[in-house]
Protein backbone atom coordinates (compact mmCIF):
# COMPACT_ATOMS: atom_id res chain seq x y z
CA UNK A 1 0.00 0.00 0.00
CA UNK A 2 1.33 3.24 -0.78
CA UNK A 3 2.12 5.32 2.32
CA UNK A 4 -0.02 8.52 1.17
CA UNK A 5 -2.82 6.29 0.87
CA UNK A 6 -5.92 6.42 3.51
CA UNK A 7 -9.01 4.21 3.74
CA UNK A 8 -12.18 5.93 4.53
CA UNK A 9 -13.57 2.25 5.70
CA UNK A 10 -10.99 -0.52 5.59
CA UNK A 11 -13.90 -2.92 5.70
CA UNK A 12 -15.20 -2.11 2.12
CA UNK A 13 -13.96 -4.31 -0.38
CA UNK A 14 -15.64 -1.85 -3.18
CA UNK A 15 -12.94 0.74 -1.83
CA UNK A 16 -10.10 -1.55 -1.89
CA UNK A 17 -10.95 -2.43 -5.70
CA UNK A 18 -10.80 0.82 -6.38
CA UNK A 19 -7.40 1.84 -4.57
CA UNK A 20 -5.71 -1.66 -6.24
CA UNK A 21 -7.47 -0.24 -9.65
CA UNK A 22 -5.58 3.48 -8.99
CA UNK A 23 -2.18 1.77 -8.02
CA UNK A 24 -2.45 2.53 -4.33
CA UNK A 25 -2.41 -1.51 -3.36
CA UNK A 26 -0.91 -4.24 -4.73
CA UNK A 27 -2.05 -7.66 -3.43
CA UNK A 28 -0.39 -10.88 -3.64
CA UNK A 29 -3.66 -13.38 -3.15
CA UNK A 30 -1.43 -16.52 -2.76
CA UNK A 31 1.56 -16.11 -0.02
CA UNK A 32 2.80 -18.01 3.28
CA UNK A 33 5.30 -16.84 5.35
CA UNK A 34 5.75 -15.63 8.99
CA UNK A 35 6.14 -12.99 11.12
CA UNK A 36 9.36 -11.93 13.57
CA UNK A 37 8.72 -9.32 15.89
CA UNK A 38 11.66 -7.92 17.55
CA UNK A 39 11.56 -5.00 21.06
CA UNK A 40 14.17 -2.60 20.57
CA UNK A 41 15.13 -1.29 23.71
CA UNK A 42 16.80 1.16 25.46
CA UNK A 43 19.02 1.50 29.07
CA UNK A 44 16.44 2.51 31.66
CA UNK A 45 16.85 4.65 34.93
CA UNK A 46 16.42 3.89 38.63
CA UNK A 47 14.72 0.37 39.00
CA UNK A 48 13.91 0.19 35.47
CA UNK A 49 16.54 -1.65 33.82
CA UNK A 50 15.62 -1.33 30.16
CA UNK A 51 12.79 0.39 28.08
CA UNK A 52 11.11 -0.83 24.84
CA UNK A 53 10.90 1.98 22.64
CA UNK A 54 10.20 0.54 19.16
CA UNK A 55 9.45 -3.03 17.44
CA UNK A 56 10.79 -3.92 14.35
CA UNK A 57 9.79 -6.31 12.57
CA UNK A 58 10.22 -8.63 9.49
CA UNK A 59 7.93 -10.78 7.07
CA UNK A 60 10.07 -13.60 5.66
CA UNK A 61 7.27 -15.25 3.00
CA UNK A 62 7.46 -17.22 -0.53
CA UNK A 63 5.18 -15.77 -3.64
CA UNK A 64 4.63 -18.97 -6.13
CA UNK A 65 3.63 -16.52 -8.88
CA UNK A 66 7.11 -17.04 -10.47
CA UNK A 67 7.14 -15.62 -13.75
CA UNK A 68 3.80 -13.61 -12.95
CA UNK A 69 5.46 -11.21 -9.83
CA UNK A 70 8.90 -10.67 -11.88
CA UNK A 71 7.83 -7.44 -12.56
CA UNK A 72 6.37 -6.65 -8.75
CA UNK A 73 9.46 -7.79 -6.91
CA UNK A 74 11.73 -6.16 -9.21
CA UNK A 75 10.22 -2.38 -8.97
CA UNK A 76 9.10 -2.95 -5.68
CA UNK A 77 12.68 -3.17 -4.34
CA UNK A 78 13.31 -0.21 -5.36
CA UNK A 79 10.74 1.60 -3.74
CA UNK A 80 10.66 4.05 -0.51
CA UNK A 81 6.96 4.90 -0.41
CA UNK A 82 5.17 1.62 0.82
CA UNK A 83 3.75 0.54 3.88
CA UNK A 84 2.60 -3.30 4.36
CA UNK A 85 -1.30 -4.80 4.96
CA UNK A 86 -0.85 -8.49 6.00
CA UNK A 87 -3.76 -10.61 6.59
CA UNK A 88 -3.53 -13.92 9.15
CA UNK A 89 -7.03 -16.36 9.63
CA UNK A 90 -9.60 -13.78 10.85
CA UNK A 91 -7.72 -10.28 10.92
CA UNK A 92 -5.57 -7.72 8.62
CA UNK A 93 -2.62 -5.79 9.87
CA UNK A 94 -1.47 -2.51 8.90
CA UNK A 95 2.29 -0.70 9.35
CA UNK A 96 2.29 2.48 10.65
CA UNK A 97 5.81 2.68 9.03
CA UNK A 98 7.41 2.38 5.51
CA UNK A 99 9.00 -1.23 4.57
CA UNK A 100 12.30 -2.06 2.92
CA UNK A 101 11.57 -4.86 0.54
CA UNK A 102 14.10 -7.54 -0.86
CA UNK A 103 12.97 -10.76 -2.80
CA UNK A 104 15.23 -13.66 -4.49
CA UNK A 105 14.00 -16.69 -6.91
CA UNK A 106 16.29 -19.61 -5.80
CA UNK A 107 16.68 -22.43 -8.23
CA UNK A 108 17.98 -25.56 -6.51
CA UNK A 109 19.43 -28.33 -8.49
CA UNK A 110 16.56 -30.98 -8.00
CA UNK A 111 14.40 -31.92 -10.96
CA UNK A 112 11.61 -31.71 -8.08
CA UNK A 113 11.46 -28.67 -6.73
CA UNK A 114 9.75 -25.75 -7.63
CA UNK A 115 10.86 -21.74 -8.20
CA UNK A 116 9.27 -19.62 -5.89
CA UNK A 117 9.98 -15.74 -4.73
CA UNK A 118 11.32 -15.93 -1.25
CA UNK A 119 10.64 -12.31 0.14
CA UNK A 120 11.91 -10.50 3.22
CA UNK A 121 9.86 -7.17 4.44
CA UNK A 122 11.44 -5.00 7.18
CA UNK A 123 9.95 -2.05 8.73
CA UNK A 124 10.18 -0.96 12.07
CA UNK A 125 7.44 0.96 14.65
CA UNK A 126 6.74 3.05 17.84
CA UNK A 127 3.70 0.93 18.76
CA UNK A 128 2.82 -2.36 18.06
CA UNK A 129 0.80 -3.49 14.70
CA UNK A 130 -3.02 -3.78 16.39
CA UNK A 131 -5.32 -6.42 14.32
CA UNK A 132 -8.15 -5.15 12.46
CA UNK A 133 -11.01 -6.46 10.68
CA UNK A 134 -10.70 -6.47 7.34
CA UNK A 135 -12.96 -6.46 4.24
CA UNK A 136 -15.29 -9.62 2.55
CA UNK A 137 -13.93 -11.32 -0.35
CA UNK A 138 -10.38 -9.43 -1.08
CA UNK A 139 -7.96 -11.71 0.64
CA UNK A 140 -9.52 -14.44 -0.56
CA UNK A 141 -7.50 -16.58 -3.15
CA UNK A 142 -9.79 -16.93 -6.03
CA UNK A 143 -6.98 -18.46 -8.63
Amino acid sequence: MKDDYTFVDITDAAEWNTAMLAGNIFLIPETRGGVTISPVETEGFGDTKNSVTAYDYEIAGVDPAYTLNCDFWNSIKKANNFKIVWKTETRIHFSEATVSTSSINTVEDDLSSNVFWNFNIKFSQEDAVCPQLGPAGIFECNE
